[in-house]
């Protein structure tokens, strides 16, 4: 986390649902001791997987018919004692990552050191995510993922025609480390 983050740096993570990965990346940052942010961009109106088993994954709906996972997101994320280390972007990924890219490239924010992909889960819209993410990386940062297995089919698609985009030898010229991870061991890898 120190050196992808960085002192005063950011995290990005694209897609939090309920902030269960925030909490963790903001108690490690705590536990680190790290002045830094997790900046977590997410619509919170859930996905279309979602919305098919919506009393599964979205529970009660609010006024407006929404889903409250915004609600939820910010209970946990007070709940965890992290609120000081989040902000909550209210955006889709693809529109927050072109926003982003216009204040890195004007130099009013520094990119960020690591970006968490766990977004939209269908193709096209996850392999837009990952150039998107791409393109705003700090160089030496990390982009790393979830749920790269057989029940996203379309995360695998994603991830692997990227790579094949990208080849070897632009992943070494451009300084960046890419990883992809099925089951990350927060404290661990961090």
């Amino acid at each position: 986390m120190k050196t992808g983050v960085g002192e005063g740096g950011y995290m990005l993570e694209l897609g939090s649902f309920i902030g269960n990965s925030a909490s963790t990346f903001a108690r490690a940052m705590q536990q680190k001791k790290l002045n830094a942010t997790v900046v977590c961009m997410d619509t919170w109106l859930g996905d279309a997987f979602m919305w098919k088993a919506k009393d599964k994954w979205l529970g009660q709906q609010g006024a407006s018919g929404q889903p409250r996972l915004y609600e939820q997101f910010m209970i946990n994320i007070v709940g965890h004692g992290v609120s000081e280390l989040v902000l909550p972007v209210r955006t889709s990924a693809t529109v927050g990552l072109r926003y982003l890219r216009s204040f890195i490239q004007t130099g009013e924010l520094p990119p960020p050191g690591v970006i968490y992909l766990d977004a939209a889960h269908e193709y096209p819209e996850t392999v837009l995510e990952i150039h998107l993410a791409w393109e705003v990386l700090k160089p030496g940062g990390y982009l790393v993922g979830d749920d790269y297995d057989a029940y996203w089919p379309s995360v695998q698609q994603s991830v692997n025609e990227f790579v094949l985009y990208m080849g070897f030898g632009e992943f070494a010229s451009r300084h960046h480390v890419y990883r992809w991870a099925q089951h990350m061991d927060v404290q661990r890898e961090l």
